[in-house]
C-alpha cells in the first residue's frame, strides 16, 4: 500500500481554507483582517460612513452614480491560504478593470467574525459589503445596519446580461433568505455548499467492504470490518468549536428524529425553523434536550465515537486531513471548499470516494425521515451592504454584488474553492457534481448547533460534549447543562430582538 510523503501532507495541511458559520477552521483566532494584492489591504479601517436614522442609505435610484475611482470594503470569515488568495485577487483585480473600483478584501476567522462584525456597526465603520450568515443580516437589518435588497432585485446586473436578481438567482435560495418576521430581504445569497463523507476505497477493499453503506446500521457494520484489519474507521475532529464535526454528526441524527417536533415549531409554515420559532418553541416546552429526539440522537453519536480516533478531542480539521492522507483513518467529514485543494495535489497513493451521511432507520428511532443530511446544501451565506448615506460608495457596493453574482467571478469560485453558485441554469463543474444533494439526503431546517442561532450555547455544547464523549460526565448531567444554557440563549434572545409572545416572538404585523 502506497503512503504519502510528509512533504504532501504538509502542502494539504497548508491549503486548508477556513469556511463559513456551518465551516470548518483550522486557523487560531484573529481580530484584524489580512489581505493579498493591491487590489486587497490588510487591517481594519476606520471608517466615516454610518448608518442612517431609517437604516436606508443613499441606495442610488434615479440617475446612474459615477463610481470610477471609489474604494469600498469587502469582508469575509475566511483565511485565505496562498492558494485561496490568488483567487480572490484575480477577482478583485477584474473587477477593477471593469467597473474602476478598487475593493479592499478584509479577511477574518469565521470564530470572531460575528464579535467582528457587530463592533464595527457600532463604530459606524463597517465594510461596504460583507458576506455573513443569511440569520446575521436579519438581525444587523432590523438594528438599521443594512439596505433590503427588495428594492434592488428587478435592477439590471450589467455583468449579467443585463438580467435581473429575480431572473438569475436560485428561487428556493432566495425564499430562504427572506426574513419571515417583516419580509425584509437584507442579503443576496452567496453560495451553497457540500458536506459528505470521504473514504479510502483502498482500505475499503482491505477491509472487505463491496458495497457502500447507506444506513446506520451499514455503516457501523462498515467500521467494525475496518476496526478488524487495524484500521481506525473514522477521523472526527473535535479539538475546537470550529471543527464542526460534533455539530455536523449531531444535526444529521437529529434531523432525521426531528420532524414531529419541526412541524409543531414551525409557525410560519414555510418548511424551516428559524430562530425567533425555536425560541417560541422553548417557550413552549418543545425543546428538552433530556427527552426524545434529542437524547436519542446524543446516544447514537455516542455509540458512533467509538469508530473514532482516540485523541478526537485534541485533533482539529488538519490533523484528520493529516491522518486520512496517511492512511491512519479511513473515512473523515469533509466540506466542498476544503475538498477541492485534493484536485490540485495529483496521486494520492490510493483512490478516493464521496458518500452521503448514513440514514437513520426504525432500528434507531420508531419515525424517521429516511433522509440523511448534507449539512451544506441549504443557503448559509449571503452578501450584505451597509446602508450608506454616501452615494457613490453605496452605487459602488452594489455594483460589486451584481458582478460577484455574474458568471465569470462565480466559475472562478466554483473552480477554485468548490462552492456551488446560487444561480440558476449555471453549467455545474464535473468535480461539483458529487457535492449536491441527492434524492436520498435532505437540508438543515432546524439548526439547534450553530453560530447562526448561538454562539454561546454551540461553545457551551462542543467542549461539554468533549467531557461526556471521554465519559467524565453522564447522559444526565450533559442534557441538563444543555437545557440550562439553551434557556439562557432563549432569554437572552427574547430581550435582544423584543421578542414576546404577546407580539407572536416578531412574527405580528405592527
Amino acid at each position: 500500500m502506497k503512503r504519502r510523503s510528509k512533504v504532501l501532507i504538509t502542502m494539504l495541511t497548508a491549503f486548508l481554507i477556513i469556511g463559513t458559520a456551518f465551516s470548518l477552521s483550522a486557523c487560531k483566532s484573529k481580530e484584524s483582517g489580512q489581505g493579498g494584492s493591491s487590489e486587497t489591504k490588510q487591517g481594519t479601517k476606520e471608517g466615516s460612513e454610518g448608518k442612517n436614522e431609517e437604516g436606508k442609505g443613499d441606495e442610488s435610484k434615479g440617475d446612474k452614480v459615477d463610481i470610477s475611482g471609489t474604494t469600498i470594503r469587502f469582508s469575509i470569515g475566511a483565511i485565505l491560504d496562498e492558494n485561496g488568495q490568488k483567487v480572490w485577487d484575480e477577482i478583485l483585480n477584474d473587477y477593477h478593470e471593469k467597473s474602476g473600483v478598487t475593493v479592499e478584501l478584509e479577511q477574518f476567522d469565521n470564530s470572531s467574525y460575528r464579535t467582528w462584525i457587530t463592533t464595527q456597526h457600532a463604530a459606524n465603520s463597517a465594510p461596504d459589503v460583507m458576506e455573513v450568515n443569511y440569520s446575521w443580516g436579519w438581525d444587523d437589518y432590523t438594528k438599521g445596519y443594512l439596505i433590503d435588497f427588495n428594492e434592488h432585485l428587478s435592477d439590471a446586473n450589467p455583468y449579467f446580461d443585463n438580467k435581473t436578481l429575480e431572473e438569475t438567482m436560485s428561487p428556493i435560495l432566495m425564499q430562504q433568505a427572506v426574513n419571515p418576521n417583516n419580509k425584509s430581504l437584507p442579503g443576496i445569497p452567496s453560495k451553497v455548499l457540500g458536506v459528505k463523507v470521504m473514504y479510502n476505497k483502498t482500505l475499503f477493499e482491505k477491509a472487505g467492504i463491496d458495497k457502500l453503506p447507506t444506513t446506520v446500521d451499514e455503516f457501523f457494520e462498515a467500521c467494525e470490518k475496518l476496526k478488524a484489519v487495524g484500521v481506525v474507521p473514522f477521523g472526527f475532529a473535535n479539538a475546537k468549536v470550529n471543527d464542526a464535526h460534533m455539530n455536523w454528526w449531531l444535526h444529521n441524527f437529529i434531523s432525521q428524529m426531528d420532524q414531529e417536533l419541526r412541524d409543531k415549531m414551525d409557525l410560519d409554515g414555510n418548511g424551516f425553523v428559524t430562530k425567533n420559532e425555536l425560541v417560541a418553541a422553548t417557550d413552549n416546552n418543545l425543546i428538552d434536550f433530556t427527552a426524545s429526539p434529542f437524547k436519542d440522537s446524543i446516544t447514537l453519536l455516542k455509540e458512533f465515537s467509538q469508530y473514532w480516533n482516540s485523541d478526537f478531542n485534541s485533533t482539529d480539521v488538519s490533523g484528520i486531513m493529516d491522518l486520512w492522507l496517511s492512511e491512519k483513518v479511513a473515512m473523515m467529514t469533509i466540506g466542498s471548499f476544503q475538498a477541492y485543494q485534493l484536485e490540485g495535489i495529483g496521486d494520492l497513493g490510493f483512490e478516493y470516494g464521496l458518500m452521503p451521511l448514513p440514514i437513520v432507520t426504525e432500528n434507531q428511532y420508531p419515525s424517521p425521515t429516511g433522509k440523511s443530511l448534507n449539512n451544506g446544501g441549504k443557503l448559509v451565506d449571503t452578501y450584505v451592504v451597509k446602508a450608506n448615506k454616501d452615494a457613490k460608495k453605496q452605487a459602488a457596493a452594489l455594483d460589486f454584488v451584481q458582478f460577484m453574482l455574474s458568471p465569470e467571478p462565480l466559475q472562478k469560485l466554483m473552480d477554485g474553492f468548490m462552492i456551488i453558485p446560487p444561480v440558476q441554469d449555471m453549467p455545474m463543474s464535473d468535480n461539483l457534481k458529487g457535492w449536491l444533494t441527492t434524492e436520498t439526503e435532505d437540508v438543515l431546517h432546524a439548526n439547534y448547533f450553530g453560530y447562526a442561532t448561538s454562539k454561546e450555547f454551540t461553545d457551551f455544547q462542543v467542549l461539554s460534549s468533549q467531557v461526556y464523549l471521554m465519559g467524565d460526565m453522564d447522559m444526565e448531567e450533559y442534557t441538563e447543562g444543555l437545557n440550562k444554557e439553551w434557556s439562557a440563549m432563549s432569554e437572552n434572545a427574547k430581550v435582544e430582538n423584543g421578542w414576546s409572545k404577546e407580539n407572536e416572538y416578531g412574527m405580528k404585523a405592527e
